[in-house]
């Protein structure tokens, strides 16, 4: 279960925007602790009314840190997430952040990015973070889900920080060995509206030098010059790649294909081969490759229930794919991994191919690759989208990104030609051209979703 943490002081005309955002989450196990710090206003009776929410009341003390160790001490949940009453989530954080943590389980800490919107009269702050964006990273607590576990280890918020104690409190967790993970994805919309505890205050010079010398004093105790940057959480830090390659009676094709994603210049984090229920040696070979090759076997089932097999196993904050009777060029995952983490940061990233008789090595052309062995992606792209639609012979990846683009993902194509395709009569396509049918279906469903 996930506990919403949210302090409320006066907050009557915001408060019932900030729970509907929380609502629209979906259907999560969760429950809203609504924090009054002694409003004067409907804030306790709005509160009260949503079936989800407990309403607290501050006894002593006042302000958003006291109100929150005091939900956070009332929380029922595994998790802990947080909101300001006068925030609001986007509609999919609990889907990108409780999907990375059930990827990877290590994970004790994910938060995103903060987008600032104003209400009438007032005026945005003139503020970018790193890479000019005018996204805010990690120090704010509505963009932030974590384990219990790591907020009972870290300690309370320090009350005695009238501001800054969202930094305070995520320096300190930074500090630890907790495995924690900052999406580029846009969580939270912070709200200016005129009545902000921080409106009119250099928070530079009231926040944090106390906040940074409080920092530095414990870097010392810990016998550090440096900790943690907020850089080093970023999922795009480092590449962490899961590539999942479906198979089945591959035997003669597979052992090229996987070599060809190990030679690569910038190594993947997993390659996960899913056997499709193959009657030859498939396993076996995807088997003996050791390490990071990862052997998962099912019934056969056909291509695309592999892949979504793939997707549920994998541990990577990137995703590529191949099929096992194609191969990767030697430089595919370094050109595509440059154009992902650079502005203007797609989701996903094709790029060319080349096509070829398997038979004769005949080259047929080059051409863009919009094929799933032509793809990296954001792990973020595919926990919104989902998976690939298992109804569909053919033709998922044409549904798949009709339904990213309904979602206003973005895509791009690079020059580099990045695969070879090989074409066999045994293939797909080869063994039944009314597969082609699955292609117009894919089409004429996004349509349909248009219309509606």
């Amino acid at each position: 279960m996930i506990s919403v943490v949210m302090p409320a002081k006066n907050a009557a005309r915001f408060l019932q925007e900030a729970l509907d955002s929380i609502d629209a989450q979906g259907d999560y196990a969760l429950e809203i602790l609504v924090v009054d710090d002694h409003s004067s206003d409907e804030t306790a009776s709005i509160a009260a009314s949503h079936p989800r929410t407990r309403v607290l009341k501050l006894e002593s003390g006042s302000g958003p840190s006291a109100a929150r160790n005091l939900g956070i001490r009332e929380a029922k949940g595994e998790l802990i997430a947080f909101l300001d009453a006068d925030d609001l989530w986007t509609p999919n954080k609990l889907k990108l952040q409780t999907g990375r943590m059930r990827s990877q389980p290590d994970l004790e800490m994910v938060t995103g990015r903060a987008q600032t919107f104003c209400r009438s009269g007032a005026k945005l702050p003139q503020t970018k973070f790193e890479n000019d964006e005018q996204d805010a990273p990690l120090l704010l607590f509505g963009g932030a889900l974590l384990k219990k576990s790591l907020v009972d280890r870290v300690g309370p918020i320090d009350e005695t920080l009238r501001f800054g104690e969202d930094s305070d409190f995520f320096f300190r967790i930074l500090e630890t060995e907790a495995r924690c993970l900052l999406l580029r994805d846009r969580v939270l919309r912070y709200r200016i509206h005129g009545g902000n505890m921080t409106t009119g205050v250099d928070l530079g010079r009231v926040s944090l030098p106390p906040v940074l010398l409080r920092r530095a004093k414990r870097l010392r105790e810990m016998g550090q010059n440096k900790g943690r940057q907020w850089s080093e959480i970023d999922e795009f830090h480092e590449p962490r790649i899961s590539v999942i390659v479906p198979a089945f009676n591959e035997e003669k094709r597979l052992v090229r294909a996987v070599e060809s994603i190990l030679s690569q210049s910038l190594k993947p984090h997993e390659v996960i081969v899913v056997d499709d229920g193959s009657t030859d040696k498939t396993a076996a070979i995807a088997q003996a490759f050791g390490k990071p090759v990862r052997l998962i076997q099912q019934p056969n089932q056909g291509a695309c229930v592999a892949k979504n097999t793939g997707l549920d196993q994998a541990t990577g904050n990137q995703l590529a794919f191949l099929d096992a009777d194609d191969v990767w060029k030697p430089g595919k995952l370094e050109s595509q991994w440059k154009v992902l983490t650079s502005s203007p940061f797609p989701d996903l990233v094709f790029g060319q191919i080349e096509q070829y008789v398997d038979e004769t090595n005949r080259f047929i052309r080059k051409q863009p690759g919009m094929s799933v062995v032509c793809l990296l992606a954001t792990k973020s792209a595919f926990d919104l989208v989902g998976k690939f639609r298992t109804d569909l012979a053919t033709g998922e990846l044409i549904d798949w990104l009709a339904r990213a683009q309904d979602l206003g993902l973005r895509s791009t194509i690079i020059e580099d030609v990045v695969a070879e395709r090989r074409q066999r009569p045994d293939s797909m396509m080869g063994t039944n051209p009314e597969n082609t049918r699955a292609y117009l279906r894919a089409i004429k469903d996004s349509l349909d979703r248009r219309r509606q």
